[in-house]
């Protein structure tokens, strides 16, 4: 076979790919992923009787475990073993999403218009509290778990008013078959929690020895 010859079969040869190409029905690839976000607890009442619209509350970063800042949401398989659902993302940094979550809740749970966020003078808050998170995901069975120690102090964090520690478990749907449902949970651990803090920053705003600001 001459050079012109086996120039002419191969020209052919990728014609005819392209024709065949052209015949072929490519059809849309559907994105199977689902992006979640924690919800706020529905406003109700505050934690406690007397709660002040004037109480500022400073809300600093909430630290979690480096396992938790995958975008892929974490389910526990046993007491050591974490899966990461391929389709199943928080579509924003899990605690980010804690401290939003946690911020609303306060200012719901304290009746104040005055929960801020990581920024703010000391003159402006009566006490600021600290989230440090051990757990919080869900297992196969739909068992949520929240684990998480906080701090609250007094405005520049030079004194710590009150340390605490919760351990919250909820019974959920299984998150292969309700990962919307299991997500829902999630937020109502930190609800559960939210409550737990703002009873104790209530007290701790209610004593003569903190001054407001």
């Amino acid at each position: 076979m001459n050079i012109s010859n086996a120039f002419l079969r191969f020209a052919v040869l990728g014609l005819s790919g392209l024709v065949l190409a052209g015949c072929v029905n490519f059809q849309q690839v559907t994105d199977l992923t689902h992006s979640y976000v924690l919800s706020a607890m529905p406003a109700g009442k505050p934690a406690t009787a007397g709660s002040n619209s004037d109480l500022a509350v400073g809300l600093g970063r909430v630290d979690v475990p480096a396992y938790l800042l995958d975008s892929r949401i974490a389910v526990r398989q046993g007491s050591s073993e974490i899966e990461y659902s391929d389709y199943h993302r928080w579509a924003e940094r899990l605690d980010k999403g804690i401290q939003r979550v946690l911020g609303v809740n306060l200012a719901s749970l304290l009746s104040s218009d005055r929960v801020v966020l990581s920024a703010w003078q000391r003159s402006e808050v009566k006490a600021e509290v600290y989230l440090a998170v051990q757990r919080f995901e869900c297992n196969a069975q739909g068992q949520v778990i929240l684990e998480a120690r906080w701090r609250i102090t007094s405005p520049g964090g030079e004194k710590t008013l009150r340390t605490d520690h919760a351990e919250i478990m909820r019974q959920g749907p299984a998150f292969r078959t309700d990962a919307d449902g299991a997500v829902g949970e999630l937020s109502k651990a930190l609800a559960d929690l939210s409550q737990q803090i703002a009873t104790s920053v209530q007290s701790i705003s209610a004593s003569p020895k903190v001054s407001q600001p």
